[in-house]
């Protein structure tokens, strides 16, 4: 016997019908979006805390900057302490008028030419002093010349007064890197006058 159903059921089914279909399109629609969400969301928090991890092992590009400035600053300065490279012919002027501007007469002035020295400190000339026979690594070549500067050596002879040699001293060691070596002193006395020979040795220092 065929059995209809009521109004009331064909409601009933209608409606049980729509809740199929919505359901069945937020499994098909809204779960893969909600997924994707979620697996974008947790790659987006992973990338998070390797930035975070990174920032924190390497120093922030401003502190790179600061360091930077104050490096160049202080690079600046210390080549302000030295002489540019120079000629002979410009160390012969400084020196020449050097002479003239404490009164006293040049007699002859012999400058090297330039070369390289190794520039150590107190500690490490005592060191270099004790193992001058050690200068060799065990392959036989020579050890590399870590900090070395540009160096013309300067002698001087010149004729004056005691008093004006000492005044150039002082003054030659205040400029830049010009530096006194040695001092030698020879007074002569004839029977016309009384000569003072002084022999003067410099180094004048320039960047490699």
């Amino acid at each position: 016997m065929k059995q209809t159903l009521t109004k009331r059921e064909k409601v009933l089914l209608y409606i049980l019908l729509c809740i199929i279909i919505v359901v069945g399109g937020f499994f098909y629609l809204i779960m893969p979006a909600m997924e994707k969400h979620t697996d974008l969301q947790a790659k987006k928090d992973t990338a998070e805390m390797e930035l975070i991890s990174t920032k924190a092992s390497i120093p922030r590009y401003d502190d790179l900057d600061k360091e930077i400035k104050e490096a160049s600053k202080e690079l600046k300065a210390i080549k302000a302490k030295f002489y540019d490279n120079l000629k002979k012919e410009d160390v012969d002027k400084i020196i020449t008028k050097l002479a003239m501007d404490h009164y006293l007469e040049p007699i002859s002035l012999s400058i090297t030419d330039v070369s390289e020295e190794e520039i150590l400190n107190y500690k490490e000339s005592l060191k270099a002093i004790e193992k001058k026979d050690e200068n060799k690594n065990e392959d036989g070549t020579k050890e590399k010349k870590k900090n070395t500067l540009k160096v013309y050596n300067i002698s001087l002879s010149v004729d004056g007064t005691v008093l004006n040699l000492q005044n150039m001293i002082n003054d030659a060691n205040k400029m830049k890197s010009l530096k006194v070596a040695s001092v030698n002193y020879n007074s002569v006395i004839s029977k016309d006058e009384k000569s003072n020979s002084m022999m003067v040795t410099f180094k004048l220092f320039m960047l490699s």
